[in-house]
């Protein structure tokens, strides 16, 4: 049987692409699911990730929940801040999860030379920065 050099037979191949993507797979969950980053450790191009992300649905699947894990990660990350009283931290977790509960931020602008004004609206006091 003629083969070109440097092609390997369809098992091998399909074989080799596993591989290349649990190896992906593993650098994107060290990489913190920073695509570019990942593809820089393995010497190696984004668009792989992306054809096997609209091509392979296992795949998808298993990036998606590196992002959760990721996220969760973050958020353990933010709750610890705002045990430690970081206002910062519960300002934002207040702005974006206490919505329901009242706790919104609205920019108020003029029609004035005078640079704008953020205010954030925590449990019916309004801080103004």
């Amino acid at each position: 049987m003629y083969r070109k050099k440097n092609t390997l037979p369809t098992k091998n191949l399909e074989d080799e692409i596993r591989l290349r993507k649990k190896r992906f797979l593993k650098m994107l969950s060290l990489c913190g699911g920073i695509v570019s980053h990942a593809a820089k450790q393995l010497g190696v191009g984004v668009s792989g990730h992306y054809n096997w992300m609209n091509t392979d649905a296992e795949y998808r699947k298993k990036v998606r929940q590196i992002e959760e894990d990721v996220l969760d990660f973050t958020e353990s990350k933010l709750h610890e801040l705002v045990q430690q009283g970081d206002n910062a931290a519960i300002f934002f977790l207040l702005k974006c999860k206490g919505k329901r509960r009242g706790y919104s931020e609205k920019t108020e602008s003029e029609f004035s030379s005078q640079p704008q004004e953020q205010i954030i609206e925590v449990g019916g006091k309004r801080i103004v920065f």
